[in-house]
């Protein structure tokens, strides 16, 4: 199937994650993608985040609450979408250099793109597992139409939730998820426990013991090649964890 040419939006949230910024940019600049691309970024951390692709970078005050933060920062940045197909980057995923244009030739055919039965790595703990999820994509791994974002808009306005991906998946739009394990190459991967403030999900945390352990590191090396060299050196299960919401004012 030909590459698709309509203009796309990545679209991301941050916030005092400037490292895992970065490898997302490296990620990102590494993409064979090569239609329109507006990319926004949307930060309210402690520290500004540093921009170096030339983003639409949007700056908002730090606010006190992981939900207040999230949510402020995700309806802000879908209020600057142009394109009419929208791929969300979190920034503390690995996608390949081919993640944009598959997922792209996906919204070709549906409003909802995702991708499912994916694997998530903290890097902190070496740990890993599988998420079974075939009837929802984690909204690192979803693509949708410009025509859905008032929707998912109105999901985030309306919700004082940290999941509006499993919600947005309940609506009518045509939609697929597809599963990470019938994809020819390894396209994507949830890291977790990198430097800086923590995610919301419970993978970053050192209380989810689901996960299996990989001390020597030849699970990363199987999914990432040589990218796992990035991630080796951040094994330190003694790191303080960096959580502001639950301590902390701003």
């Amino acid at each position: 199937m030909p590459e698709s040419r309509t203009k796309l939006t990545l679209l991301t949230i941050t916030s005092d994650r400037q490292l895992a910024f970065s490898l997302l940019e490296r990620y990102v600049s590494k993409q064979d993608y090569s239609g329109d691309v507006q990319w926004i970024v949307v930060d309210d951390g402690v520290e500004p985040v540093t921009c170096t692709l030339g983003q639409d970078y949007y700056r908002r005050e730090p606010c006190i609450g992981q939900s207040k933060s999230y949510r402020g920062n995700f309806i802000d940045a879908l209020s600057h979408v142009a394109g009419e197909k929208v791929i969300v980057l979190e920034d503390d995923e690995w996608y390949a250099p081919s993640y944009l244009s598959i997922m792209a030739r996906h919204l070709d055919d549906v409003e909802l793109a995702g991708f499912g039965r994916t694997h998530s790595y903290n890097v902190r703990y070496r740990r890993y597992g599988q998420w079974n999820n075939m009837h929802f994509a984690f909204m690192s791994q979803t693509g949708f139409r410009k025509t859905v974002v008032p929707e998912l808009a109105r999901i985030i306005q309306e919700n004082d939730t940290l999941y509006p991906d499993v919600l947005l998946w309940k609506q009518p739009s045509s939609k697929r998820v597809w599963d990470l394990d019938q994809v020819e190459e390894r396209i994507t991967l949830g890291i977790k426990g990198m430097p800086g403030k923590a995610g919301i999900s419970d993978p970053h945390r050192p209380s989810w013991f689901s996960f299996r352990h990989d001390l020597d590191g030849s699970k990363l090396r199987e999914f990432l090649g040589d990218d796992a060299e990035i991630y080796l050196p951040f094994y330190d299960p003694q790191r303080p964890f960096y959580e502001p919401w639950l301590n902390a004012r701003l």
